[in-house]
């Protein structure tokens, strides 16, 4: 349950760290992508905290993690974009 998890929030940090380097032209708008991805981070790490309480991995805990995973990639082949156009 956490590698995978932890794997992904790697990710993202990456992500924000090309964010932050990125041109001003495309940074604002790929902050705005990040805020999103980081909401479904904060309830994905909410719900863990329940997983963890009750014992077992509920449906909306693997519902917020395919859903985490799939706005990640979006936003990773975005920043991917964006690197390449300003290059």
């Amino acid at each position: 349950m956490s590698t995978n998890l932890e794997e992904m929030q790697t990710r993202l940090e990456i992500v924000w760290t090309s964010i932050i380097n990125s041109e001003p032209e495309t940074r604002l708008d790929l902050k705005r992508m990040y805020k999103a991805v980081e909401k479904v981070n904060i309830e994905l790490s909410k719900e863990a905290i329940n997983c963890r309480r009750i014992g077992k991995i509920t449906p909306k805990y693997n519902e917020l993690l395919t859903k985490f995973d799939e706005i990640l990639r979006h936003l990773e082949q975005y920043v991917t974009f964006s690197i390449l156009i300003s290059s």
